[in-house]
């Protein structure tokens, strides 16, 4: 959480703004956010801060002058952004909240302040419980719980700053280059992607044994994350994570065929996209995508 001392609190009382949407309500408004902060909260907080710089024009400065002593104050090479988010990420989301906030007069509502928080004293008892030999399986719980909410929190905030931002670099056009690090780091989303061209582009719908497959890999994959969590039987827990995981390889691999014969049938017949028969009822941003062209 950026540092606002209680004199910048009032003043933004005042004169700021409240965000477009709460931290707790970002992944129902921007769910595709919310998992990209899941999936790769490095990379959407690297962008994110790239984007505040352009807006702003300013130079970059380690975790946004957070911390001004020694050279921490001082202008340095963007390229220090990746170890700054590959290192310190905590810190490097503190900083774009904070320019947001401090550039663009944002204020935390209770709600933000109090999953903040929570997320912090359950950190800190998760730490105590480790320092201090609690019980070991109690204390492996707390962790587990400690790093659920605290990805949980790391996404919404993410999301709640680029709904801000108003989408960023997720609805631009972007080197074609950054497809390598797309599949590499999100394959579901790239995977998703594919599948999302294909049925928009040239209509294509999803039969019920399709919908089928995607619940029970779905499905199957809550259920051993559960049962991880929770302590279940470790050899029961160790075979339902085998099966999720050959399932997952099973239905990503037919998914990549289906798409691919897909593909290729639309290569013969010349066929031409037709999204202009759904266009009106996908959501506008993705409206607007679809004007831009290579």
């Amino acid at each position: 959480m950026a540092p606002l001392s209680q004199e910048v609190i009032g003043q933004l009382n005042q004169v700021g703004d409240q965000w477009q949407v709460q931290m707790i309500d970002s992944p129902c408004k921007r769910p595709s956010y919310w998992c990209y902060g899941c999936a790769c909260p490095c990379c959407f907080t690297y962008y994110q801060r790239q984007e505040l710089l352009e807006i702003t024009g300013e130079k970059y400065i380690c975790c946004a002058g957070l911390f001004p002593c020694g050279p921490l104050d001082q202008p340095q090479d963007e390229k220090c952004l990746v170890l700054e988010v590959c290192c310190c990420l905590g810190l490097a989301l503190s900083g774009n909240r904070w320019m947001l906030q401090t550039r663009f007069l944002k204020q935390n509502d209770p709600c933000d302040d109090f999953l903040m928080c929570c997320n912090a004293a359950l950190a800190c008892l998760a730490l105590c419980m480790q320092l201090f030999g609690a019980d070991e399986d109690t204390t492996k719980a707390i962790t587990c719980l400690s790093d659920v909410m605290n990805t949980c929190v790391i996404s919404c905030m993410l999301a709640q700053h680029q709904i801000e931002i108003d989408c960023g670099p997720l609805d631009q056009p972007q080197d074609e280059k950054c497809l390598v690090l797309e599949v590499c780091c999100c394959l579901g989303l790239a995977l998703s992607g594919n599948r999302w061209m294909l049925q928009t582009r040239f209509l294509k719908q999803n039969d019920p044994c399709d919908d089928f497959l995607m619940c029970c890999n779905a499905a199957l994959a809550c259920l051993a994350l559960c049962m991880q969590l929770f302590g279940a039987d470790e050899d029961a827990t160790n075979a339902i994570t085998c099966l999720s995981e050959v399932m997952n390889t099973c239905v990503i691999s037919c998914m990549l065929a289906q798409h691919q014969m897909e593909i290729d049938h639309i290569k013969e017949a010349h066929l031409e996209p037709r999204i202009d028969q759904i266009l009106a009822v996908l959501p506008p941003r993705q409206q607007e995508m679809m004007k831009l062209t290579k």
